[in-house]
């Protein structure tokens, strides 16, 4: 793994709302966007540095613990709290002291439950569940922005260049679930992806060079110039920077 997928370009991730809003981009690199200083821990001939040891436990082990956060919370997202109903009180506060070595990690798969939607939360939503009455562990938007910027990281390694932010938008334009063979239900997620990524996608299609306002719209004017935190989704790894 890369020290420039969580190092010190997670100063440049940070700002992919108002870069993605035509804020500051100049180029379309994140580096740009950022105006990155030189950090001491880059090898001397400027690479970056591989993540190994703790940095890298703590780089997989914060990107597992997202998707995790957001199978768990899923359900009860924007309910009200009802911990005697949940069973999720506990899992909510952590001691400074506390390790998470495997003794605890036996007792939160035994005592930590996946919830159901069909009793929570059984509408699909264009930012929750895409299935009606979704399995216990269904991810949400939360988890898709995620899965979305390691995508184009991923390409980007393959490319053996750095992250730049037709990555990202190529990124948003492939990403599509496993559709199902009924063509109604098929239909119907196809729309939900759609309205999901709408905003992303007018503006990753700007970006990539599309100029049909029916199909792309100026970054400037991403979420119709409303201030919006969703950007903060693809950002697991911010807190290792």
């Amino acid at each position: 793994m890369d020290r420039r997928l969580f190092g010190k370009n997670l100063i440049a991730y940070s700002m992919l709302p108002a870069c993605f809003a035509g804020a500051h981009f100049a180029k379309p690199a994140f580096g740009t966007c950022a105006q990155e200083e030189p950090n001491a821990e880059d090898s001397t001939d400027g690479s970056p540095m591989p993540l190994e040891g703790f940095e890298l436990d703590a780089a997989r082990g914060l990107l597992l613990g997202g998707l995790i956060g957001d199978a768990l919370g899923g359900p009860i997202e924007f309910l009200e709290p009802r911990p005697q109903q949940t069973g999720l009180t506990d899992a909510r506060s952590w001691a400074a002291d506390k390790a998470l070595d495997l003794k605890l990690l036996q007792e939160l798969a035994a005592n930590v439950p996946l919830l159901e939607y069909k009793t929570l939360r059984p509408e699909t939503a264009a930012y929750g569940p895409w299935v009606k009455s979704a399995p216990a562990g269904t991810l949400t938007d939360d988890s898709r922005h995620k899965i979305i910027l390691l995508r184009a990281i991923a390409t980007a390694e393959q490319e053996k260049v750095p992250l730049n932010a037709m990555h990202l938008a190529q990124a948003f334009l492939d990403f599509s679930p496993i559709m199902p063979a009924d063509k109604q239900e098929a239909l119907a997620l196809e729309e939900l992806v759609e309205e999901g990524l709408q905003e992303y996608r007018f503006a990753a299609r700007w970006l990539l060079g599309e100029r049909d306002l029916a199909k792309a719209r100026p970054i400037e004017r991403i979420w119709a110039g409303v201030n919006n935190c969703s950007g903060q989704m693809l950002l697991p790894p911010l807190a290792l920077a």
